[in-house]
């Protein structure tokens, strides 16, 4: 809501009395459309076991008015396909990559890819270094054609793997120098390349879920050297969402959402320009 107001929550989507987890809200335009035209797509896990959910999606064609009813995205998967927790990658070609995962033990992460939203293919799960479990996958598109992403791990870092051949096949994942407590992340890239990515600046499994951080990156990812910290009382403010936007007054910017004490939705919406005069530059993130 451009005034900052919100309506109440309402059910648009039941498959079972089953656990309802993980909802990816994300909007595809129609082929050959300016974006204007298309539609919005629900992915989401059901299930009361994490090793067993099943991916189920459903689609608005009039901006989240109405839905169509839920359907298995691919039939008798268990574990999870499509989106597990962030948005997904539209290529140049059209295509779409969801980053996508395994928690059935070892924790593994993967690339989903379908032409039509409809028919999905799964990569081959990510090595890792260190044996580490990797998931959520967080996917951006550089300049040179390179896909990447970022993921959280269980190894206190945040792991990034990258792809030279449109996120068919991917590089051994690698800890970065961002710390990382076990929870989720998310990152975008804006349209003059500088990538916003949003955590938990903490490195430790399962550590504390605060504060949550919003930091900037001119160099596709190598550093982040200014940052502004969301939230900082003791709390939980977890599993961010961010969505690029570009403003004729106000520029470019984002829009970002979060878990809220596990009791609400946090939401902030502001310009890069707006976020770089509440920061300062820091050598490290």
């Amino acid at each position: 809501s451009p005034a900052g107001i919100w309506s109440g929550p309402r059910t648009i989507a039941k498959v079972s009395n089953e656990a309802h987890w993980n909802p990816v809200l994300f909007w595809l335009p129609a082929p050959s459309s300016r974006g204007s035209e298309g539609k919005l797509w629900l992915h989401f896990k059901v299930g009361n076991l994490i090793p067993s959910w099943r991916t189920y999606y459903a689609v608005s064609s009039d901006w989240g008015a109405t839905w169509s009813e839920p359907r298995e995205l691919v039939p008798g998967d268990r574990g999870g396909r499509g989106c597990v927790k962030n948005k997904p990658l539209v290529l140049p070609s059209g295509e779409l990559l969801a980053g996508a995962s395994l928690e059935d033990g070892h924790w593994r992460a993967f690339i989903d890819r379908t032409p039509d939203g409809v028919t999905w293919s799964a990569s081959a799960p990510f090595a890792a270094e260190r044996g580490a479990g990797v998931i959520q996958p967080s996917l951006w598109l550089s300049p040179a054609g390179t896909v990447h992403c970022l993921m959280r791990s269980d190894q206190g870092r945040v792991f990034r793997s990258d792809s030279g051949d449109g996120g068919r096949t991917w590089g051994r994942a690698y800890a970065t120098k961002l710390p990382n407590n076990n929870s989720g992340l998310d990152v975008a890239r804006l349209a003059d390349g500088t990538l916003i990515l949003a955590y938990n600046p903490v490195s430790g499994d399962w550590a504390a879920r605060y504060p949550l951080r919003v930091a900037l990156s001119k160099d596709n990812g190598e550093t982040w050297s200014i940052y502004w910290d969301v939230e900082t009382d003791p709390g939980e403010y977890s599993y961010p969402a961010i969505i690029p936007w570009e403003d004729p007054e106000r520029g470019l910017g984002f829009s970002l959402t979060y878990t809220w004490m596990r009791r609400s939705i946090g939401f902030v919406s502001m310009s890069v320009e707006e976020l770089r005069r509440l920061a300062s530059p820091h050598t490290g993130v």
